[in-house]
């Protein structure tokens, strides 16, 4: 946020991180629900096995943070550059 030199911007900047941040809250209560039900369940005994269900949950998870980490990088361009490097 401290990279934009408009106010507006940093509010709008820090509006969507507060959204994230509440979306991912939410979704994080509803972790142990999740890795503890039948998808992960024990073949032998039909338990719910919450070891394998983190693992595979926690697995993921990275794989998303690694994707979502890439992409600013990628598709995002500076916007002042080309003025910059005019000069």
């Amino acid at each position: 946020m401290e990279m934009t030199p408009n106010y507006d911007e940093r509010t709008r900047l820090f509006a969507w991180t507060a959204f994230f941040t509440k979306i991912i809250a939410l979704g994080g209560g509803w972790t142990l629900a999740f890795v503890s039900s039948s998808w992960f369940a024990d073949t032998l005994t039909g338990d719910p096995d919450i070891v394998y269900g983190t693992k595979v949950v926690s697995v993921l998870i990275g794989i998303f943070i690694m994707i979502a980490g890439a992409l600013p990088g990628l598709f995002i361009k500076e916007r002042m550059y080309s003025s910059k490097t005019s000069q």
